[in-house]
């Protein structure tokens, strides 16, 4: 028994957030591959994506670990694509963190230039500037319930699987593109 968090549909929500505000150039930073998670979150994006018509483009899908330096690499690799990002989505707060350093370094203005979403509400969302709009997985929650799956399981009662939803927290680092005459290349 266990408390399953739904990945995918948070990660969905997030990159319907990015569609909703007229991105339709969304990086997205993976997390580790042996992650259950990361293939989770990238279900998510790739369902919005293709439900709002917006092409997958496999040059927008960076491979990498949960983080800093990952999230970092990995939207500079973004940036100096020919035609870079509006928007990232880092499959953990850490890795978009990193994406958040990476824009800022050569001078693009977050949300502006380019929109950075994470996951997981960790404290790296909450202390970045701007703040990063996340999927809050609040720990707290997950381990009451789990708490109480291992309370009745020790009272021998049969006890099955149970699901969280993450919420979206829209915070300062989404935005609607700037057209792309005004907004600056990242190299």
């Amino acid at each position: 028994s266990c408390v399953y968090v739904d990945d995918r549909d948070a990660a969905y929500a997030i990159t319907t957030h990015l569609l909703q505000l007229g991105h339709v150039r969304i990086g997205f930073l993976r997390g580790g591959k042996h992650h259950h998670a990361s293939a989770e979150r990238l279900k998510g994006y790739k369902d919005a994506l293709r439900e709002y018509g917006v092409p997958l483009r496999e040059e927008l899908m960076i491979e990498g670990d949960y983080v800093f330096d990952d999230g970092f690499r990995g939207a500079r690799r973004l940036f100096d694509l020919t035609e870079p990002p509006t928007a990232i989505f880092g499959c953990n707060d850490e890795i978009a963190a990193g994406a958040l350093a990476a824009a800022q370094s050569p001078g693009l203005h977050v949300p502006y230039d380019v929109s950075i979403a994470g996951f997981e509400d960790s404290p790296f969302s909450r202390h970045s500037w701007p703040p990063l709009t996340t999927a809050r997985q609040r720990a707290d929650v997950i381990v009451e319930r789990a708490t109480r799956m291992l309370i009745a399981r020790i009272r021998g009662e049969d006890v099955g699987n149970e699901g969280f939803n993450p919420e979206l927290v829209v915070r300062g680092s989404t935005a609607p593109p700037r057209p792309m005459s005004r907004r600056r290349k990242g190299r």
